[in-house]
């Protein structure tokens, strides 16, 4: 009698640690794929900012953004699900992504996209976060010297 008493308590015991494994399990899974996409978001804001501030010019292309900067060129390209940024390495950035508007001196060049002269001095991103859209702006500032090209056809 005693025996099946003990077995008894021990399968209620083993049973309710098992349910609480399980729940401490299925959370911690669910901060890490949470913090995953943060991380990603983060790191692929850091690196975006990064390229918008040492970039000489921001250029549309027909696929994505061209930043020209003073030793190599780095593009980005907006895809379904993920960004590719491509320079002397390839990143990919897992995030559902969309651009919203690409800017010059706050008229939408879009439309022109592919020029080697259009310059971009605002982007705007909508990111989705957990079915949330997050909107990330990126602006440049440009100097005289980088706005003023000459002319090579120009007598000076």
């Amino acid at each position: 009698m005693e025996v099946t008493i003990a077995m008894l308590l021990t399968a209620i015991v083993i049973g309710i640690t098992y349910t609480v494994y399980m729940l401490v399990a299925k959370e911690y899974n669910a901060y890490t794929v949470k913090h995953e996409k943060i991380s990603t978001i983060l790191l692929f804001d850091r690196t975006l900012r990064r390229d918008v501030l040492l970039s000489l010019s921001i250029c549309p292309t027909d696929s994505g953004i061209r930043f020209v900067k003073s030793k190599d060129t780095v593009f980005y390209e907006v895809k379904l699900g993920f960004i590719i940024r491509n320079s002397l390495k390839k990143d990919t950035f897992k995030m559902d992504a969309s651009v919203l508007n690409l800017r010059f001196e706050g008229a939408d060049i879009s439309a022109t996209a592919g020029s080697d002269t259009t310059l971009i001095d605002e982007i705007r991103l909508n990111i989705q976060l957990e079915n949330t859209p997050v909107i990330y702006t990126y602006r440049k500032q440009y100097s005289s010297e980088n706005l003023f090209k000459p002319y090579t056809d120009a007598i000076n």
